[in-house]
C-alpha cells in the first residue's frame, strides 16, 4: 500500500469515529454490568467453535 493510500484509509477511518462514536463508557469494577459470566464459559465455547473439545474439568484445573 502507498502511503497515499494508508493515509486516505487513515483519514477514512478517523472520520467514521468522528461521525459514529459520539460517546464510550468503561466499566472496570463491574459496576454497571456484571460480565463474570461470560468470561466464566468463554474458553469453553471459544474451543468449541475451532472444532476442538475441550478437557471436563478444565476450568477447576487452570482456574483457582
Amino acid at each position: 500500500m502507498k502511503d497515499s493510500e494508508r493515509s486516505e484509509e487513515v483519514r477514512e477511518t478517523q472520520r467514521m469515529w468522528d461521525e459514529k462514536i459520539k460517546a464510550a463508557i468503561f466499566d472496570a469494577d463491574g459496576t454497571l454490568l456484571d460480565s463474570m459470566p461470560v468470561w466464566n464459559d468463554i474458553g469453553e465455547l471459544y474451543l468449541k467453535s475451532i472444532g476442538l473439545l475441550p478437557e471436563r474439568d478444565l476450568e477447576k484445573r487452570y482456574i483457582r
